[in-house]
């Protein structure tokens, strides 16, 4: 699986979707403004859920590629800055660890814990969607009420008092004007909120394709870094799961000490050249000390011939004196 183009792939799908529906929309622009004005409160709520919904689900794409990116960099052995979120125990256990194998019992813990934090991802979407679906029923059901209560208030407000059939029908015209009214509020409000929910679920079911590839591709290649206990033997069903089991421990425990043997050569590295400094400075002392030793010995004789001078000028001294 490329994994540069999968991510790339759902989202033109997405983007051509939304360019569709904002030619439609503009191409009926005059009729979604009366639509939307039937029942602007109802229809105004419809509106902001879906716009949260929308920028849930983008935010749950968005946040695939750096998770990829830091994927990527893990199996190139490149330095990761960046904490992952999905990814998570997959880095927690690699932090600190330079050579890096699993075992199928933590394999499965991390795909798990990956596919529990993408359907949560994936719930998210579905609730958003139905939401939308109860608000557009929600102005179903107040329009028909709306509606019911109207007519019944025609049905007890018309008589027939009058000999004039056209005043009759005139009135019986503007009391119909209100149960009409409750039917545009019934199926403005069910149209936008049934089609919001419609886009939603669309780009949701797009998310969730790009989530899935990014599953496989993950499970993929971290079951290229997991240790097999023996599949020949396993196969052949003449191994229990208990020695199975034996044998992945004897090799997570084979994978600790080579990490540890790692860490020791290391400080063993640096201890041998620290001690190679050490030994570097015991020479320059020595040096030190030699250079220190031969000043003090030309000063004793220098002592020892300042003194002689001192003697022979304290002898001419008394010679003068005496002459």
């Amino acid at each position: 699986m490329n994994s540069k183009n999968f991510l790339d792939k759902y989202f033109k799908y997405i983007m051509l979707f939304i360019l569709a529906i904002a030619i439609i929309v503009l191409a009926f622009f005059p009729q979604f403004i009366k639509l939307f004005l039937s029942n602007p409160e109802l229809n105004l709520i419809i509106i902001c859920v879906f716009s949260v919904g929308l920028y849930k689900s983008f935010t749950y794409f968005l946040t695939l590629e750096p998770e990829l990116v830091w994927f990527k960099n893990f199996l190139n052995k490149k330095p990761n800055n960046q904490q992952p979120k999905i990814l998570l125990p997959l880095y927690e256990i690699t932090k600190n660890q330079k050579k890096f194998l699993l075992n199928s019992t933590s394999l499965q813990s991390i795909l798990d814990i990956m596919y529990s934090r993408l359907q949560d991802n994936k719930e998210t979407g579905r609730y958003f969607s139905n939401l939308l679906i109860f608000l557009g029923l929600l102005g179903t059901f107040l329009g028909l009420l709306i509606t019911i209560h109207s007519i019944s208030g025609v049905i007890t407000d018309f008589s027939v008092t009058s000999t004039d059939f056209t005043l009759v029908f005139d009135a019986l015209k503007n009391d119909l004007s209100k149960p009409l009214n409750g039917m545009s509020i019934a199926f403005s409000s069910s149209f936008i909120g049934l089609s919001c929910s419609l886009i939603l679920s669309f780009i949701n079911q797009q998310i969730s394709l790009a989530q899935n590839d990014f599953y496989n591709y993950i499970e993929e290649n971290l079951s290229a870094l997991t240790i097999i206990s023996n599949a020949n033997v396993a196969s052949s069903g003449d191994v229990s799961p208990y020695l199975l089991s034996l044998l992945e421990q004897n090799a997570e425990t084979i994978n600790k000490l080579e990490n540890t043997i790692i860490n020791s050569e290391k400080s063993l590295s640096e201890t041998i050249k620290n001690l190679q400094d050490l030994s570097l400075q015991f020479m320059v002392t020595a040096k030190r000390l030699e250079s220190s030793s031969n000043v003090e010995a030309d000063l004793k004789i220098m002592k020892s011939q300042l003194s002689n001078d001192i003697k022979i000028l304290s002898k001419s001294i008394k010679n003068k004196k005496n002459g």
